[in-house]
């Protein structure tokens, strides 16, 4: 039974080992699902029979359809052919994250345009020809100039003189010897500048200490204009005038700053001794002159007036007497700035 059984297991070995060749010289299909690779089972002869040893499958990882595996043979130590497959290399997708493109805008904040306007300067009213006018024309056309003085505040400059021009008493010579320095020290004659700044209030420093100039034609004897180069020249000249008051309602007073004989007596008090009631002041020869530019401002002005006094009973030590005095001022404007 053993002797035909041998015989029997060789046949069946012979078949499939030619089988199993006629396997490996076929290429598979590509499987569609996972490929498995098989071990042929080892058989051994001996003299109680061997089950074949179980064959293990090993799943390879899934295959990528793009990718190409190339079988590789592989000889087992029983002489049979085994495919094993190559392990699927993975192509992991390349991805490419494209940044937005982030566009910055540029503002332009355009320069608000400043326009600045020059200032309108609204010319004066053409300035009328003062030697074309009559004597109350030429006077109110003075009042104009001196109050445009007053209103803008000029600087300038003004050299005064006052003095005693003669000093005389009814005594003789003796009484005069003695009076006339006593009176004289106080109008030496002698220059006095005064500088007035810009802005200053200026209406006691230029022709009378009011507020406003307001001659009017029956104070003056005569009102007279010319031309000189591109200015003009008014002069106005006055008469005379006894004891005047200061405060605008006399004629001098609306022209020049005057002293009354009041203002003389407290002047000379403690000196000399006298009565106003028996004083007596006569203004006279007054004359003011102004020279304006073709703008209507005074570039230059002169004054004077002169003034007699006589004064009774004037006591000056051990001496009484009549006392006469010939006093003049004059004031000249100069160096205006507006």
């Amino acid at each position: 039974m053993k002797k035909r059984l041998s015989p029997m297991l060789a046949i069946l070995l012979t078949l499939a080992t030619m089988a199993a060749f006629a396997a490996c010289g076929k290429t598979p299909d590509a499987p569609d699902g996972p490929v498995t690779s098989s071990t042929a089972p080892d058989v051994t002869v001996n003299n109680n029979p061997q089950k074949p040893s179980e064959t293990t499958a090993e799943a390879s990882e899934p295959v990528s359809e793009s990718d190409v595996t190339e079988p590789t043979t592989v000889t087992t130590t029983t002489g049979l052919a085994t495919t094993t497959t190559k392990p699927t290399t993975t192509t992991k997708p390349t991805t490419t994250t494209t940044k937005p493109t982030t566009t910055k805008q540029t503002t332009t904040t355009a320069k608000p345009t400043t326009t600045t306007k020059k200032p309108t300067t609204t010319k004066p009213p053409a300035l009328p020809d003062p030697t074309t006018l009559d004597k109350a024309g030429i006077v109110d056309w003075y009042n104009g100039r001196v109050n445009y003085v007053r209103d803008k505040k000029p600087g300038f400059t003004r050299m005064g003189v006052q003095k005693m021009d003669q000093v005389s008493t009814d005594k003789g010579r003796l009484a005069d010897s003695i009076i006339n320095p006593i009176v004289r020290q106080f109008m030496p004659g002698n220059p006095v500048t005064t500088s007035i700044a810009r802005g200053e209030n200026n209406a006691n420093e230029f022709f009378g200490p009011l507020a406003k100039s307001n001659v009017a034609a029956g104070d003056v004897l005569s009102a007279t204009a010319r031309r000189e180069g591109g200015n003009y020249v008014v002069t106005l000249t006055l008469g005379s005038e006894t004891n005047p008051a200061k405060d605008g309602s006399s004629k001098y007073s609306r022209v020049f700053s005057i002293a009354t004989r009041q203002d003389v007596i407290n002047e000379l008090a403690g000196v000399v001794s006298a009565d106003v009631n028996k004083t007596t002041m006569v203004y006279k020869n007054g004359k003011a002159v102004i020279t304006v530019n073709q703008r209507g401002e005074v570039v230059k002005a002169y004054g004077e007036f002169f003034v007699t006094v006589e004064a009774r009973d004037v006591k000056a030590g051990p001496i009484t007497a009549l006392l006469t005095a010939e006093q003049s001022t004059t004031n000249d404007y100069s160096s205006f700035v507006y």
